[in-house]
């Protein structure tokens, strides 16, 4: 475990009580929660990372960002998890997520998706998975 993956995984534990705990009363992730998980990953990226491997990993949010941003137009996530993924995605080591990584992301959304139009037409709360796969790519 990299230095990085240590802090991170530390960082991400009390902003993912912060998040999960929106998503199970409310249905809301706080602006305040994605802010913060953003600057503990640009502080730690700063700190632990060499500067080469910061730009994909800010590049990754950015595309998950953006695949999630088109669901929200579609109505199928919350727009409080298009930032969040946005935060959350570049602290994953380029290792795990790759294409495959994206990939998996996106079918996960889709499929999760295509289950749930059946039965409700509210967004989906994606905010509890993107912070469970945060929290367990620091201990790949």
């Amino acid at each position: 475990m990299t230095s990085f993956a240590l802090a991170a995984g530390l960082g991400l534990i009390p902003l993912g009580i912060c998040i999960i705990w929106g998503e199970v009363r409310a249905r809301n992730i706080a602006n305040i929660c994605v802010l913060a998980a953003a600057g503990l990953f640009a502080v730690l990226a700063f700190m632990f990372l060499p500067f080469p491997q910061i730009i994909p990993r800010v590049s990754a949010g950015i595309f998950s960002g953006g695949v999630l941003y088109v669901l929200w137009r579609l109505n199928r996530v919350g727009g409080g998890d298009v930032k969040l993924a946005t935060a959350l995605v570049p602290f994953a080591a380029p290792s795990l997520w790759g294409i495959g990584f994206i990939l998996l992301l996106v079918f996960s959304v889709l499929t999760w998706a295509a289950l749930r139009l059946a039965q409700d037409t509210r967004p989906l709360p994606f905010g509890i998975p993107l912070v469970l796969t945060a929290l367990a790519s620091q201990l790949l």
